[in-house]
């Protein structure tokens, strides 16, 4: 058959598919709820293919024609801005022109399970300014809190005893190698993503919950790996009810993900007003941040189990994207030849942590705060990490007649209409970052410290991620522990890029690293 022949029966298989599907959703999760309007994921489909460089094929084309057909047929106005650079002081400046609730709501319901019936739209806006300002403040990296960083950093068991071995080695299908007999020190195999993954959780959870959660709670980080893999499928609108089994899974993972996290507020609840606390739990290291949020939802006589959802959601929102970025960390710092041995010159001159001189080795401090400020390359680095990986679209409602210009074109925006601003686009820009598909480690260095420049990874505007100071901060300290103490090789000899697959704001690899890890030996 021709290819052209072939090429139109394709065409119209995906236009028939698409229509079909799309309207059902627009019907479905279009409509205006107790808490605004919602997003159509029609929407988000098209300005992700539109936005995504690894979806050029004919039928994604396609189907990018058409729904942009489709929304055009049906009224809903929309448009998609790829260059951030001249409209980023417009998010500042004409904030009020925009909503981000509409985006946040439809992602609660769609994503996370949450119910706003009775909820009124005014009530849910007062409700979510009141918790984001508590999630804009800095978690404290007060000594009692930085042996968490340390101790899950420096206290891998990697024992050939599963058993022994944290839940997070563990999810990472570890294998131990003893490659000399004569030497008594083993090698360690592992995914890569999986264990760096896991270890994130394990150190950013006691820091909200306290640690009874890590403790009663062993296999939530298999409920958070399984459902990971279906927030796409959910986003899209696609209901819960499809019998994909993986998807099944997936939605039984985040329903007991769920439970656990109400569970929690309802013991710490029980502890704060003086009664028995269930289990007996121990909930004195709960933080300050959690309980914070927690007089936020008594105040608005949320339930429970909506509580769950919530704080699900600003979990996923908190850990999601930096524990994706801190594989492509490591991945790039082991990887490009000689940056390892500048890292490691460069964390030992700046005086930013202490090794004991046990056997194994350990780190006995760790000046959080300093990495960034003493440690230009270290924090360059991370940024570049950032530039290649980075695909996000920020989604807006507009609601007031509205002008912009990205210094080529204008766009007309009238009230109700969509907004989608993609600031990855500009990443692969030679005018603005020379050399872009390179990576170059210390393309952020300016003297003795490292500037974001033009990088806008955290979003724009006053609704810029407001939890972006402590990401920061977990990703350049468990990347400096790691540095420090262990060699990291990938398995069959020379590093080999594992390839990029669309993830949500961070790219996914698209193949699993399997790495050889073993303690570093220090003369």
């Amino acid at each position: 058959m021709p290819d052209i022949e072939v090429y139109g029966l394709l065409s119209a298989a995906a236009i028939g598919c698409v229509l079909v599907a799309a309207t059902s959703l627009i019907l479905r999760y279009g409509q205006t709820s107790s808490t605004g309007p919602s997003l159509p994921p029609t929407i988000m489909l098209e300005a992700g293919l539109a936005a995504d460089r690894y979806s050029s094929s004919i039928i994604f084309s396609v189907i990018r024609f058409t729904l942009r057909r489709l929304h055009a047929l049906l009224s809903i106005h929309h448009e998609i801005v790829p260059d951030v650079s001249h409209i980023e002081k417009v998010f500042f400046k004409q904030n009020e022109a925009f909503d981000i609730h509409p985006m946040s709501t439809s992602m609660l319901r769609r994503i996370f399970g949450c119910d706003f019936r009775g909820i009124a739209r005014d009530e849910y806006i007062e409700m979510v300014d009141g918790f984001m300002k508590i999630v804009a403040r800095d978690f404290p990296m007060s000594q009692p809190l930085q042996p968490l960083f340390i101790g899950g950093i420096s206290g891998a068991n990697f024992s050939e005893n599963t058993d022994l071995q944290h839940p997070w080695e563990q999810l990472a299908n570890t294998k131990v190698l003893r490659l000399n007999p004569a030497y008594p020190k083993h090698v360690v195999e592992a995914d890569l993503e999986s264990l760096l993954r896991g270890l994130s959780f394990h150190i950013s959870i006691p820091l909200l919950y306290g640690h009874d959660y890590i403790d009663r709670n062993p296999l939530a980080l298999w409920d958070w790996d399984c459902f990971g893999g279906q927030t796409a499928l959910l986003a899209l609108g696609v209901p819960t009810w499809v019998p994909i089994p993986s998807f099944r899974r997936g939605i039984a993972a985040r329903d007991r993900l769920v439970d656990s996290i109400s569970s929690v507020y309802r013991r710490t609840k029980q502890y704060r007003n003086g009664e028995a606390v269930d289990y007996g739990a121990d909930m004195t290291d709960v933080s300050e941040t959690a309980l914070d949020r927690y007089k936020v939802y008594d105040r608005h006589g949320l339930s429970a189990e909506n509580i769950g959802h919530i704080e699900f959601s600003l979990l996923w929102a908190q850990n999601k994207n930096t524990q994706q970025l801190l594989f492509w960390y490591i991945f790039y710092i082991y990887s490009v030849p000689g940056l390892l041995d500048s890292l490691r010159q460069e964390l030992a001159s700046s005086g930013v942590l202490s090794i004991s001189a046990d056997d194994p080795p350990r780190i006995t401090r760790l000046d959080i705060g300093a990495l960034g400020k003493q440690c230009p390359l270290l924090t360059s680095t991370f940024l570049e990490s950032f530039r290649v990986t980075e695909e996000s679209i920020m989604f807006r409602r507009v609601t007031e007649r509205l002008t912009l210009d990205d210094g080529k074109d204008q766009y007309q925006l009238r009230p109700g209409s969509w907004l989608f601003v993609s600031t990855a686009l500009t990443r692969h820009d030679s005018s603005i970052y020379p050399r872009p598909l390179e990576f170059l480690p210390d393309r952020f260095v300016e003297g003795s410290t490292a500037s974001y420049r033009t990088l806008r990874p955290w979003g724009l505007g006053l609704t810029m991620c407001k939890g972006r100071t402590f990401a920061e901060k977990k990703v350049l300290a468990v990347a400096a522990g790691m540095i420090a103490l262990w060699d990291i090789k990938q398995v069959g000899g020379e590093w080999q890029h594992p390839g990029f697959r669309t993830g949500a704001t961070i790219l996914a690899p698209a193949s699993k690293l399997r790495v050889r890890i073993k303690r570093r030996i220090f003369d």
